[in-house]
């Protein structure tokens, strides 16, 4: 390794200072001069193949820096896709809202993020992170999101002659108001979609089906 030749050529000063600065015999400056030689040798034959390995090596590094950004770049234009869907249905469900997701990208340290940032627009005007929102809003965006995944999903399996029109939500909105949660329902009433929502909110004002279950005795039974 680079270490070991550093070691070597150290050692080779050493004994090269012995022999300017101690008065010793004739031996034993024959002695130190073979042991030079030896070292010399050895730093010959290992040169080659430390210069091989580190070439090697920067081989191998470029190939990964070029694997991740490969892999960025798939990343980026998949979360691309899914913002795109994800705005589509929040356009169907008449809001005002759309997102933008920020993907992996490289820094100017030239390292890479490799994270994922989600912001959020109103009327085309930016207004914060996801989080920041009240639980109406990210429910809309939590749907819109379920919905562009599902398009996704979907437009792959016709390719194979399958695809299922059925978003089944199991109480991943409850922690909206139910009049928010109505709201919600009445806005995918304009796609096309076979949706299915289970909440424990009761008593809604729905305009649509419902079907409501109550749980008596360890009992579930459709009312």
């Amino acid at each position: 390794s680079v270490f070991q030749q550093n070691q070597l050529k150290a050692k080779v000063e050493i004994l090269k200072t012995q022999l300017l600065d101690l008065k010793i015999d004739d031996s034993r400056i024959l002695k130190l001069k073979g042991e030079i030689e030896e070292v010399n040798k050895l730093l010959i034959t290992t040169t080659p193949s430390i210069e091989k390995l580190t070439l090697e090596k920067q081989k191998i590094d470029q190939w990964y820096v070029n694997f991740k950004n490969f892999k960025s770049f798939l990343a980026n234009k998949s979360i691309k896709d899914i913002a795109d869907y994800t705005n589509f249905f929040l356009q169907q469900m008449k809001s005002n809202i759309t997102i933008s997701i920020e993907g992996y990208r490289m820094l100017s340290n030239k390292k890479l993020k490799e994270e994922i940032t989600t912001l959020v627009y109103k009327d085309g005007f930016e207004e914060g992170s996801y989080g920041t929102f009240s639980a109406g809003e990210r429910g809309r965006i939590i749907i819109s999101n379920i919905l562009a995944l599902q398009e996704l999903i979907n437009i792959q399996a016709q390719e194979k002659g399958g695809g299922l029109n059925l978003l089944l939500s199991d109480e991943i909105l409850d922690s909206i108001d139910p009049h928010g949660l109505e709201l919600i329902v009445n806005s995918l009433q304009n796609l096309e979609k076979t949706i299915m929502i289970v909440t424990q909110h009761s008593n809604l004002k729905l305009e649509n089906d419902t079907i409501t279950i109550r749980k008596q005795n360890k009992v579930s039974m459709v009312m």
